[in-house]
């Protein structure tokens, strides 16, 4: 008894769950800690193996079940994973589970007891500190290079000019400065990009919502950009004439479609097409940007949106980029309780599909 007293007092100092599984007739004891654990009450779990099963997330099942099996079968020497079972309020919890088994004289197993821990803020932390790493560690990269080369073309132009200005034809003197124009005008977008993003992790840019016309805004976009399309003879279509309004922060969502607009010319070739739409969905205006394209693979468009991936490359005219573009276009988004994708496949252009809430 004061054995017993002691377990029950350890376990409810650890807030850990108990589960002590029959397997002769496939019953299962679930501690009450257990069942609240996951925001369930006492008579809303059954005492059966199912009842597991069933709360398994679907990506995790095949890995659990199979990882019980072969500690059944001795196949591996101790029980311990980390998976997620749902819980009451719809979500999913990260459990790290451990056991061990009773086995006969036959070395078959007729009991298997364990506890459950629920580290969902352990794994969410861990995760949050990988971003952080790759955040970081992106910012460094930009600066190291994305910043420091164009700084490098114009540095050698400006000793061009001052050492050999007399000496150069009017041409070559007409072709550098547009270089240096070209290279000074995208080493400024690249460096107002890295400040918003920097304001974006430390929080220090505000949430300016809005109410206005999106239709207005994206015809402002495309007039704003109307020359770098031309440069490359590429046509922009605004298909919808229907007058939207959304409620979010305006200069947000201007930056992500000026982002994703520009992106399309810069991955079409000339005399190419970028066709944008606005639909309606539910509560959302849903913007709609495709173009005609080198397009992208699965495993590309996997990478696009993630920090700590590096999918940089260049345009069809040798246009410099850093992946920034579509980072700062998802925080956006998000932040304006919408969503971003994007459909793509090679030689066959890409689409980026994004939501803005419609105003009241």
């Amino acid at each position: 008894r004061i054995s017993e007293e002691r377990f029950n007092l350890a376990v409810s100092g650890a807030k850990d769950g108990i589960w002590d599984w029959d397997l002769t007739n496939n019953t299962v004891y679930y501690s009450s800690h257990w069942k609240s654990m996951l925001g369930y009450d006492e008579d809303e779990i059954l005492p059966d193996f199912a009842s597991f099963e069933n709360l398994l997330h679907p990506e995790d099942k095949k890995f659990a079940l199979e990882n019980i099996q072969k500690y059944l079968s001795k196949e591996i020497a101790g029980f311990e994973m980390i998976i997620r079972l749902k819980a009451k309020s719809g979500e999913y919890r990260w459990i790290h589970t451990r056991g061990e088994a009773l086995f006969d004289k036959d070395a078959k197993a007729y009991r298997m007891c364990g506890s459950h821990t629920d580290v969902t803020e352990n794994i969410i932390a861990a995760q949050k500190l990988k971003e952080l790493n790759a955040t970081k560690d992106k910012f460094f990269s930009i600066i190291a290079h994305d910043l420091r080369n164009p700084f490098n073309v114009l540095n050698n132009y400006l000793d061009i000019l001052v050492k050999d200005l007399d000496h150069l034809e009017k041409d070559d003197v007409k072709e550098i400065i547009s270089d240096l124009h070209s290279t000074s005008k995208s080493t400024y977008d690249l460096l107002n990009n890295l400040l918003t993003w920097s304001r974006t992790q430390t929080n220090k840019l505000k949430l300016n919502l809005e109410k206005y016309n999106l239709l207005e805004l994206v015809k402002f976009v495309k007039y704003q950009i109307a020359n770098q399309a031309k440069q490359k003879r590429i046509s922009i279509e605004l298909n919808s004439k229907q007058n939207i309004y959304v409620n979010s922060d305006r200069a947000m969502i201007e930056t992500v479609i000026r982002n994703i607009i520009s992106n399309a010319i810069k991955f079409t070739n000339e005399d190419g097409k970028v066709i944008i739409d606005i639909a309606l969905k539910s509560n959302f205006a849903v913007v709609s940007i495709s173009d005609t394209g080198v397009g992208m693979d699965k495993e590309t468009v996997g990478k696009l949106f993630k920090i700590e991936e590096d999918v940089s490359t260049l345009g069809t005219n040798l246009e410099k980029g850093t992946g920034l573009g579509l980072i700062l276009c998802k925080e956006f988004v998000e932040r304006n309780n919408g969503s971003i994708s994007c459909e793509s496949e090679l030689s066959k252009g890409s689409k980026f599909i994004f939501t803005v809430p419609l105003a009241n």
